[in-house]
């Protein structure tokens, strides 16, 4: 009988200690899950700090976007309204950067300088003035289309 006791004592010492380890185990396990879940909270701000800028950066670059289209007719007062007409679908329109096949899988978001460069050359040639406008207005066109693009 005293040696039954002896064992249930020393099994449930035996079951104490184990718990005790569980239980520094689970702490253990609990303070880094915290850690990683403070860090993935600072992650989460960081990126929502980001995505706010962009936003508001994306915003105010409407808004210019917006403001140059609206004064794009105001600095074309001297030419016919036919001819700003052909002239706004000339400013909205965008270079086509040319790409081969295999550029197009690893391919940038954004064209290279000397890309953009080359296709707003080509937008700019005279060949693409619309009849009957003055080689001056076409150039201030150019520029401020230029700009526009630059800006973007």
């Amino acid at each position: 009988q005293e040696e039954l006791r002896i064992y249930y004592l020393m099994d449930s010492l035996f079951t104490e200690d184990k718990m005790r380890n569980q239980e520094q185990e689970l702490k253990l396990q609990h303070e880094r899950t915290l850690a990683h879940k403070n860090k993935c909270c600072e992650e989460v701000n960081r990126y929502q700090r980001e995505v706010e800028r962009l936003r508001e950066e994306s915003e105010h670059m409407v808004k210019t976007n917006q403001a140059s289209e609206k004064d794009f007719k105001k600095e074309f007062k001297d030419v016919s309204h036919h001819l700003v007409d052909v002239l706004y679908k000339l400013f909205k329109h965008r270079p086509r950067v040319q790409q081969l096949r295999a550029q197009t899988e690893n391919r940038e978001p954004l064209p290279s300088p000397v890309q953009m460069q080359t296709a707003m050359e080509e937008l700019d040639d005279p060949g693409n003035m619309p009849n009957g406008l003055k080689p001056s207005v076409w150039r201030r066109f150019c520029q401020m289309r230029r700009k526009k693009v630059e800006t973007e």
